[in-house]
């Protein structure tokens, strides 16, 4: 009887435990939201967009190889960064990291 009465604890334990892994995983995420926060940024209106370079306020970055998100965090396509959208780049290290898109009639 002691058997059934500890794989039964054991089961209770799991079960309580399982709501708060899976808060810990969600959670996860939010140290690279934060982590951006902090980086060098660059805000302003796409003068111009050609493959994966855009200019933003007279210079000309390449977001290439950064993520690119809306304002809710969703991501979106580099065909989002177009000429006349509103974005928010990221840099590191000299390198742009992240683009947020803001939506299309945001306009400063």
């Amino acid at each position: 009887m002691g058997s059934k009465s500890r794989k039964k604890r054991c089961q209770s334990v799991a079960a309580a435990l399982l709501p708060l892994a899976i808060l810990l995983v969600a959670i996860a995420g939010l140290p690279d939201t934060a982590v951006a926060s902090r980086l060098p940024s660059i805000e302003g209106i796409v003068e111009s967009a050609s493959g994966t370079h855009v200019a933003v306020r007279g210079n000309t970055y390449d977001i290439g190889h950064a993520t690119v998100r809306s304002t809710s965090g969703i991501s979106v396509s580099l065909s989002e960064v177009a000429r006349g959208r509103k974005v928010k780049l990221y840099l590191s290290k000299g390198k742009v990291t992240a683009v947020v898109v803001y939506p299309a009639d945001m306009i400063e």
